[in-house]
């Protein structure tokens, strides 16, 4: 009786986690609609349309077996909080959410959201929030192999000059610490200070070095001088002037030398119309209304043990088809060796399922098939690898 009493007690605790998350997952649509409220107009409290809700709350109550008048109860007071939310989005205490129509302003914006991001998180950095989101775990991994393999398959100098190597958004350092041994140096750039001093705390190589730069401003290095570059965790797509940014690799680039860069997937299975996720399993994910990246900054306890909720950020990122990334190559010497798209069911399936070790281990085998099976798929990012031609 007592294990029995103790399996259940496991398993309510899990559907307790999962309504929780169901209603940071509503929360977080309701702050979408809110921000559209405010851009396009219209009321908050629409009554037609939460009868028509409350009243399909109780059919399906009643098909699954629930009570349906507690069914619409609790409804009701999701329905309520909304309405509260969206009311203070309106009296500007969720303006972050809300961004200006001029495109100019909104890249300013944009960028400034995500300096502010960057200073919030440095400290707390782990890998692109693998810790705390499954899904980017995966992908962290599959990104971690392709780039190792690369570097594996280079061609080695033969003019006595040492290799170099660029990780253009390297954040804390991970990637630049994951390819140190193969080269003479590693150079690590980042738009954020804070993170290329987070970078330089923890311990690298000597031939790692760190340095605070705008990609859109270029590559200060000479033609033909760089070995290897990479853009890894979707940072391809960060970049507003990406095809200006993919000529200046190309112009760095030695011949035979090799590039890993990671988009953003707008084919990917989670952006499928109508699709919508229990819980967020990656840490950041395309916001198609807003047209920009939501990332999930999970909440934390600072030195003072006050904890800090979690909180979503906007900051520039654009997804891309597979036929447009083709484009963004015309006019370079840059050729294609090898695209993936990952993670495609980690990225969908709920963070709470895919916590447990066990189940998420198949769901990676499963992933690792769809990979090794099909180029271009549904995998929330894609991954490329190519060398410049000689």
């Amino acid at each position: 009786m007592g294990t029995n009493l103790e399996k259940f007690g496991q398993q309510l605790a899990a559907v307790d986690g999962m309504l929780v998350t169901l209603l940071a997952r509503r929360a977080a649509i309701t702050s979408q609609v809110g921000a559209h409220k405010l851009r396009e107009g219209g009321g908050i409290f629409r009554p037609e349309i939460e009868q028509q809700r409350l009243a399909q709350s109780r059919d399906l109550a009643a098909q699954v077996g629930l009570d349906p008048e507690f069914a619409a109860s609790i409804l009701h007071q999701v329905i309520a909080m909304s309405c509260k939310m969206q009311w203070a989005m309106g009296e500007g205490y969720n303006h972050h959410l809300v961004l200006p129509e001029d495109e100019e302003e909104r890249l300013a914006v944009l960028k400034q959201n995500l300096r502010s991001l960057t200073e919030a998180i440095a400290p707390r950095w782990k890998h692109s929030g693998g810790d705390e989101f499954p899904g980017t775990a995966v992908y962290n991994d599959f990104e971690d192999a392709l780039v190792s393999e690369q570097v594996r398959q280079m061609q080695r100098r033969s003019d006595g000059n040492p290799t170099v190597a660029l990780d253009l958004g390297t954040a804390a350092g991970h990637s630049a610490r994951l390819i140190a041994s193969h080269f003479g140096r590693v150079i690590g750039y980042d738009l954020s200070q804070h993170m290329i001093a987070e970078a330089w705390s923890r311990g690298n190589p000597s031939n790692i070095e760190f340095q605070q730069h705008d990609l859109e401003d270029g590559l200060p290095h000479e033609d033909d001088s760089v070995d290897f570059v990479m853009m890894g965790q979707g940072t391809a797509s960060d970049i507003p002037t990406i095809r200006e940014l993919i000529r200046e690799i190309s112009r760095v680039l030695r011949p035979g030398g090799r590039f890993v860069l990671s988009f953003y997937n707008r084919d990917a299975l989670m952006y499928t119309d109508g699709y919508v996720s229990l819980d967020c399993d990656l840490a950041a994910e395309v916001n198609l209304d807003l047209n920009c990246l939501t990332v999930h900054a999970p909440s934390y306890r600072d030195d003072d043990d006050e904890v800090h909720p979690a909180k979503d950020h906007l900051v520039y990122a654009r997804p891309y088809m597979w036929g447009e990334i083709e484009g963004l190559m015309v006019g370079t010497t840059l050729q294609f060796t090898r695209q993936i798209t990952a993670p495609t069911l980690a990225s969908v399936i709920p963070r709470a399922l895919m916590q447990n070790e066990q189940f998420s281990g198949q769901i990676i085998k499963l992933d690792t098939v769809i990979l090794n099976s099909s180029s271009l798929g549904a995998g929330a990012y894609h991954l490329m690898a190519g060398e410049q031609r000689f």
